[in-house]
């Protein structure tokens, strides 16, 4: 049982990083779109020089670890 949450947990996170790489990738082609994205984080956070692949990676990764946490959880409470 704790097998499966450890291996939803790192197949998520390794599935969100990928797919927010590509997603970041696919921002990149667009550089106005992305100058203007990168521009509001910097204001908002003061962030600078940040490639947005990277960026969306790491928010991938993290999003994949919490759904693989949750998920497992939301199965486990359901058997009872």
């Amino acid at each position: 049982m704790v097998l499966g949450r450890v291996i939803r947990t790192v197949l998520g996170a390794v599935f969100g990083a990928i797919f927010g790489f590509i997603v970041g990738w696919v921002v990149e082609l667009f550089p106005r779109f992305n100058a203007a994205l990168l521009s509001g984080l910097q204001g908002l956070t003061g962030l600078s020089g940040i490639r947005m692949a990277a960026l969306l990676a790491a928010i991938g990764f993290i999003v994949g670890i919490l759904a693989g946490l949750l998920s497992g959880g939301h199965r486990h409470w359901h058997q009872y």
